[in-house]
């Protein structure tokens, strides 16, 4: 999901027939939302997405387009209290699997970046008076921040 991204589920009708064998009957239709304006980080996260299927550890991709993809959908549910006792540990054991790859991508997290970072500057270019000596601060304190997750 995400905070950044509209999703759709997209399915044949039930009385279509697909010409090819291996047409998929729904898949999820991924809208890019403007926390990913920056075609570098789309660039990245295509590359990992596709690393990610390629190897059986996330859904299958099967297209990309300028502000989206569309990729294999995955029934589920949402998980209830009950479920995370048994799902954390299933959870841990692929982002291990995950993390231990060996890709040409980098793997330190910049959701910092990308939450934090952004409005900050967005606030410094138009120039926010009534924040003079606060934005100061803040650019510090985010800059500080950031050099944790770097």
């Amino acid at each position: 999901g995400g905070l950044n991204n509209a999703k759709y589920r997209c399915s044949l009708p039930e009385t279509a027939i697909a010409k090819k064998p291996k047409t998929p009957r729904q898949v999820l239709l991924r809208i890019y939302g403007p926390l990913q304006e920056d075609l570098n980080d789309i660039v990245r996260e295509v590359a990992t997405f596709l690393l990610l299927a390629e190897r059986k550890l996330g859904p299958k991709l099967y297209g990309v387009f300028p502000n989206g993809r569309l990729e294999e959908f995955i029934p589920s549910r949402t998980l209830l209290s009950k479920d995370y006792k048994v799902m954390y540990p299933a959870i841990a054991r692929e982002m291990a699997k995950f993390h231990s790859l060996d890709v040409p991508v980098r793997k330190i997290p910049d959701l910092w970046t990308a939450v934090m970072r952004k409005p900050v500057n967005d606030c410094a270019e138009a120039e926010c008076n009534r924040l003079p000596g606060r934005l100061s601060k803040l650019q510090l304190a985010v800059g500080i921040n950031e050099g944790e997750f770097t």
